[in-house]
């Protein structure tokens, strides 16, 4: 676990992804939306934000 949490943490280093999270998350994106590997994901919806007022 220690592992993913260094990943994601150089992921995310300023709170907003880097240039390669940027193509990672669009190109997983794309294979979700296509129905590429549906049964191996699932979504997480966030409230709390300013849109969710």
């Amino acid at each position: 676990m220690r592992a993913y949490d260094n990943y994601s943490r150089w992921f995310y280093r300023k709170e907003s992804p880097n240039l390669f999270a940027q193509i990672q998350n669009r190109l997983s994106a794309w294979v979700f939306a296509a129905g590429i590997a549906p049964r191996l994901v699932s979504a997480l919806g966030v409230g709390g934000g300013a849109a969710s007022l």
